[in-house]
């Protein structure tokens, strides 16, 4: 027990003096609480632990000393020796690293690796002045807000806009926050924070312009697709770059594709480049304009529409999957995780024979059945714990059917704590395609067998 004590002293003794050494390299303490950016306040003498190393051993030696350089933003790790610090004639031939403080070379193994280097055991006092240049963004926020957190990692780029969600009490530095990253990330122009969660109908949100400039139509490029919109009237999330990528990928070239919830185009527009025939659809006025901007933009074939999902549904996919005449799959893309699934209704008797113009009599068992697959890609939040079970559940209660032991279920990406965003592709059976409502169920939950006859190609 003794030895354990004094082992965790050491480590909290060895991390108290990490921290202490690495606050020589921050900002001055007296920047706290700031709200209007003074960039000179930032301006602070240190003294860094250096050492003289001969040219002929600068390759070896920064390889070996790398985890102990210095961590200065713009000033350089390596320098001319300062003849004032080590004599004139030791200047020549020799290159100054500067070390992280603290650094000592006291260790058997250290000296002998610098006497086979032909470097001197002798650590100098380098005296350097840091200021606003030398400091990251999220070193400058640290220092400025009292809840020393922000990090202002948690922000995200969307062409020349920098998004970030304050929390009530950082509100009053939303400026100093603005031009912090105004002054730090090279290609932004303009920082909005978000004034409220996204609970309107089109996916966007309330934002105010905290810096720079006034305009929040931007343009990026996605996996080499460009895509133009106005950020405040429209959803884009550009953490979903790499799902994006991985349904294109996932969905056959020859397949025919619904995006049901379309947005600007970002499944729409790659999948289309692909070669598959893709329609694409979104409620939201303002996305509809732009995704019909980028099909253009994108030089490629999409068709588009605003409407209602479950309308798009009913109306196009239906009459789709109904003129089909050779056999290929249809893809259904429903990105809209926060209320995709309660469209899900939508497909239970999507083909019953009462909804489909048949030169059959209605009475007739023997209905034709387009020869086509049709595979749902569901995008759905979860909770973090228990995830799978309520996400299986929530189909259950929207679609009417359990979730098919062959479904595929992706964890896409963490959305917030305890919150997780899914998705789950699965093929619907042609019990629920052509499900009668009227129809009582069996005892085991699940419709009768009704008859089938594939159309003939």
């Amino acid at each position: 027990m003794v030895l354990v004590y004094i082992r965790n002293l050491f480590r909290r003794l060895v991390v108290n003096k990490m921290d202490s050494d690495l606050h020589v390299l921050s900002p001055p303490t007296s920047v706290q609480g700031m709200k209007v950016l003074d960039r000179n306040a930032f301006q602070r003498e240190v003294v860094l632990p250096a050492l003289l190393v001969p040219l002929k051993s600068l390759k070896n030696f920064r390889k070996m000393m790398k985890s102990k350089l210095a961590n200065l933003t713009i000033n350089k790790k390596v320098i001319d020796p300062p003849t004032n610090l080590v004599g004139e004639g030791r200047s020549r031939g020799h290159k100054l690293f500067l070390l992280k403080p603290g650094t000592t070379m006291d260790l058997d193994e250290e000296k002998r690796s610098l006497q086979e280097l032909g470097i001197e055991n002798k650590i100098y006092d380098y005296k350097l002045t840091l200021s606003y240049e030398n400091y990251k963004h999220w070193d400058i926020l640290r220092a400025i807000l009292p809840d020393g957190e922000m990090a202002a990692r948690g922000f995200s780029q969307v062409g020349h806009i920098l998004h970030v969600n304050l929390r009530d009490h950082q509100l009053p530095y939303k400026q100093i926050i603005g031009q912090v990253l105004l002054d730090k990330i090279p290609t932004a122009k303009t920082v909005v924070n978000k004034h409220q969660n996204i609970d309107n109908e089109f996916r966007n949100f309330q934002m105010e312009v905290i810096a720079g400039d006034n305009n929040l139509v931007t343009r990026i490029i996605e996996h080499g697709r460009k895509f133009e919109f106005d950020f405040s009237k429209v959803f884009w999330n550009s953490r979903l770059s790499t799902e994006h990528q991985r349904i294109t990928h996932l969905i056959p070239r020859d397949a025919t594709v619904f995006d049901v919830f379309a947005g600007v185009g970002p499944f729409a527009i790659p999948i289309a480049k692909k070669g598959c025939l893709v329609y694409a659809n979104d409620l939201n006025p303002d996305s509809y304009k732009w995704l019909v901007h980028n099909v253009k933009l994108n030089k490629t074939e999409v068709e588009c529409f605003n409407c209602d999902g479950r309308d798009f549904i009913r109306d196009n996919l239906r009459n789709y999957i109904l003129t089909s005449k050779t056999f290929h799959q249809v893809h259904v893309v429903m990105n809209l995780p926060a209320i995709a699934v309660e469209f899900l209704d939508v497909f239970p008797g999507l083909l019953y024979p009462r909804n489909v113009i048949s030169s059959q009599n209605e009475s007739d068992e023997q209905i034709d059945m387009p020869d086509v697959e049709v595979v749902v890609h569901l995008y759905i939040f979860a909770p973090e714990k228990d995830g799978l079970d309520d996400l299986k559940s929530r189909i259950l209660k929207n679609l009417g059917f359990p979730l098919p032991k062959e479904a595929v279920i992706f964890d896409v990406r963490n959305v917030a704590p305890k919150k997780q965003m899914f998705c789950v592709s699965f093929q619907l059976t042609k019990e629920i395609l052509f499900y009668d409502a009227n129809e009582v169920k069996t005892e085991t939950n699940e419709p009768s067998a009704k008859k089938f006859k594939k159309s003939e190609s």
